[in-house]
């Protein structure tokens, strides 16, 4: 199947660091649920509140458990392919700055998360996870510009 995602040129919101802190804010106690708060929404939805892209609209509300979430992202060609693909070319791990998407390795699988600082944050299991990105991140992408 091809890619159903388009990469756009994106631009951050001017007031992006605000929106970073509610969005984590907000997501702080959200538990981890396949098609609504899973990895990769969880990048999405940070990615719609800084920039106002919809990188998932056309995936959406298509998939609510695991078979579901992994026969879309293979179909897809993995989760570096979706965030390649909705944000273009990706970069080191190490030059990820706050607020860029993360592909990182816990829980023996593939996450995707937002860079905030040396941490990374992405859904876990009842409530927002922070790992340190030196142990965890594999590559990261630019949202806006980062």
């Amino acid at each position: 199947m091809a890619s159903i995602i388009q990469s756009v040129t994106l631009t951050r919101a001017q007031d992006w660091p605000e929106r970073l802190e509610a969005f984590l804010r907000q997501r702080r106690n959200a538990p981890f649920q396949w098609g609504l708060n899973d990895c990769v929404l969880f990048a999405a939805d940070w990615v719609f509140d800084a920039t106002g892209h919809d990188a998932a609209a056309d995936f959406r509300s298509t998939y609510e458990d695991a078979e579901g979430a992994l026969r879309l992202a293979r179909s897809l060609g993995g989760l570096d392919e979706i965030a390649t693909a909705a944000l273009g070319t990706p970069i080191l791990w190490q030059r990820a700055s706050k607020g860029d998407i993360v592909l990182a390795k816990f829980e023996d699988r593939e996450n995707l998360a937002v860079c905030d600082g040396a941490y990374l944050a992405g859904p876990g299991l009842d409530e927002l996870r922070y790992l340190p990105m030196a142990r965890h991140a594999m590559m990261a992408w630019r949202v806006g510009g980062g």
